[in-house]
């Protein structure tokens, strides 16, 4: 295994109020980690070959952890929560046909609809407004301001400020997916369901800085791209949606392939858990639409989430 050797800090951005507006947003700003990465980024524990499965958690096509650490996602049109022994609430029904979904800093869900093209933000007790329309919305990424950056299945990349303010930031590929920031949220990471990832440098304000640079090619073989997430260390897990996750080093370099082999695994969306409610920081758990969650245990903990505690 390829060693990760970069020395430059992750940082640990600290949340601003929620209910400011994207045009009066305060700066990203980080507090001080130290000189270096935590150890175990300079000797990565081997990607497990061993792949348990967790049931009763749903099928999805995305989900996010909530601070209470319930699995939060979208079944058959209706958003739930479920807890890791399997225990269900329903939080809204007939969401309709939903593709990323993710946590905002006040707790509620952002849900992207791609047939109606708007993002749908709902609140725990159920309702619901329109908080953007953005083209074929797909994967959804929160930065700690509280925008949300949105792929679309018709190749944007666009930026949804929590006052509903949309700006498109580029434009690559075809038929965007995932989407998802680096640790200390200076580095927007995205694909195309056909093999491409790119970077995009943000700076400590919270904007982009130039365009979008190819950071890594996933080799298919047969499996169109999906969800991602990266960990304390800066590296990008992928989904292969055939049944495999793979990782890069920040660098770029391919670090190795976890090949998911239990006779059908179909698997669109992946996080690290939360800590809490008995998702581990160190695992990695992947939805798998032939039924059930995998349990990749890691060894190397999740990036902070915006709605998180500052650890």
């Amino acid at each position: 295994m390829t060693a990760c050797t970069k020395s430059t800090p992750t940082p640990v951005p600290t949340p601003v109020d929620p209910e400011h507006t994207a045009d009066t947003a305060a700066p990203l700003h980080t507090a001080d980690t130290g000189d270096s990465l935590p150890p175990i980024c300079a000797s990565l524990p081997p990607l497990p070959t061993a792949t348990p499965v967790i049931q009763g958690l749903g099928i999805s096509e995305d989900f996010a952890f909530d601070v209470e650490g319930r699995l939060v996602g979208v079944e058959n049109g209706n958003l739930r929560a479920v807890t890791r022994d399997g225990d269900l609430t329903l939080i809204s029904p007939n969401v309709g046909d939903a593709r990323g979904n993710r946590i905002l800093l006040d707790g509620s869900v952002v849900v992207a609809s791609v047939f109606t093209g708007t993002l749908q933000q709902v609140q725990l007790d159920g309702a619901r407004t329109t908080l953007a329309s953005v083209p074929q919305p797909n994967g959804i990424a929160i930065d700690p301001r509280g925008d949300a950056w949105v792929t679309s299945s018709s190749n944007g990349l666009y930026r949804v400020g929590v006052d509903g303010s949309v700006d498109l930031v580029g434009q690559n590929g075809s038929s965007l997916d995932g989407i998802v920031f680096s640790p200390d949220y200076r580095v927007l990471y995205f694909n195309s369901e056909l093999g491409n990832v790119w970077r995009l440098e943000i700076d400590a304000d919270g904007d982009p800085v130039g365009t979008p640079e190819l950071f890594a090619d996933v080799p298919l073989g047969g499996g169109l791209l999906d969800g991602m997430t990266t960990d304390i260390c800066g590296n990008l897990y992928v989904i292969r949606m055939d049944g495999h996750v793979v990782r890069f080093l920040p660098d770029g370099t391919l670090d190795g392939i976890v090949d998911i082999d239990t006779g059908f695994a179909f698997i669109p969306a992946l996080n690290f858990g939360p800590g809490i409610g008995g998702f581990e920081r160190d695992h990695l758990y992947v939805m798998n639409f032939g039924g059930g969650v995998f349990d990749l245990d890691i060894g190397v903990e999740g990036r902070w989430e915006p709605h998180y505690p500052v650890p």
